[in-house]
């Protein structure tokens, strides 16, 4: 039976999620010695989870019952291990993930205005962490305008007064402390964003270009997959679809023109396409599927510990 295969009864079992998190966890603990920043990376990446399974709840992003959004996402964390100490990356991750759960919820409602306020929110925290986020701003409104139907007068006003309020708070203490040399490292930030070096490329280890190779890959697939099937969708869900295959090459093309911030586009190119995935996975029966899933695991795990003896090897080093 093509429901039997190994591919479908993960995508199916209720144990799926709680292995996919003890893997993470036992990676979490098993690369490096454990730290203060990685513990709160932990945690960070355990809240995310949970909002991703209310995210996938609440969209019914997939025609079954099912948890591989969330699995994907922890299993593609919990195997990047370059990851596992970087808060801001993690950090932004979930005000981004934050982000598309109230942009989702803005789908053709009359009044958008509450959940574009705080999906705009969530982005300008993001953006106050990584200036370079506010590049995602006009695909924001890109998405609400053709894929969500949610864009207006009263929701574009809303937006702006939600982007605004981070910064607003952050000048008022700001002013407050008399301290202004964090406003020179964000412009700074902005500079560094306009010049990249190649230099910043050679630096990459093999550990995260294996990464983004591989990711690069499965998600391209996955890609087609959900373009190719879309009418099997319901309208809804389809618009969603879209939006995240959006942010998806967006957030690519960042990673690719700025690769110092390596880490933050590849921690949300992870988020961003782990619903991509799943629905590949979760919706297809096949031989050559159920093969590619299961050299998938083996993949995300070979490059966990790859990065045991060879995450110092640059490309630098092999040219």
């Amino acid at each position: 039976m093509r429901n039997n295969r190994f591919q479908n009864k993960v995508a199916t079992s209720s144990f799926t999620l709680p292995v996919a998190a003890l893997v993470a966890t036992l990676l979490w603990a098993a690369v490096g010695p454990m730290s203060q920043s990685k513990a709160l990376c932990w945690l960070c990446c355990a809240v995310c989870s949970y909002l991703l399974v209310e995210f996938n709840n609440s969209n019914a992003l997939l025609r079954i019952r099912s948890r591989l959004t969330t699995s994907t996402f922890l299993f593609g964390v919990g195997c990047f291990t370059f990851l596992h100490d970087s808060i801001a990356p993690m950090a932004v991750t979930f005000f981004v993930l934050g982000c598309y759960f109230f942009l989702f919820r803005s789908y053709q409602e009359s009044n958008s205005s509450s959940n574009i306020y705080h999906a705009f929110v969530s982005l300008g925290i993001a953006s106050l962490i990584h200036p370079i986020l506010l590049g995602l701003v006009p695909f924001v409104y890109w998405s609400m305008a053709v894929y969500l139907r949610s864009l207006s007068f009263k929701s574009f006003c809303a937006s702006l007064l939600g982007l605004f309020t981070p910064f607003w708070f952050y000048g008022a203490y700001l002013i407050y402390t008399q301290d202004y040399a964090p406003l020179r490292m964000y412009a700074q930030k902005f500079i560094d964003f306009a010049h990249p070096a190649l230099t910043d490329y050679l630096s990459l280890d093999i550990t995260r270009l294996s990464a983004l190779l591989f990711i690069l890959i499965i998600g391209l697939i996955s890609t087609i997959h959900a373009l190719k099937t879309s009418y099997n969708d319901k309208i809804r869900t389809r618009m969603q679809f879209y939006t995240l295959i959006l942010f998806e090459a967006v957030i690519l093309l960042f990673l690719l023109v700025q690769p110092k911030q390596f880490d933050l586009f590849m921690a949300l190119l992870t988020l961003t396409s782990a619903p991509v995935i799943a629905h590949f996975f979760a919706l297809t029966s096949y031989r050559i599927t159920n093969l590619l899933f299961i050299l998938s695991i083996f993949i995300y795990l070979f490059i966990a510990f790859s990065s045991l003896w060879i995450s110092s090897l640059t490309l630098s080093q092999i040219f």
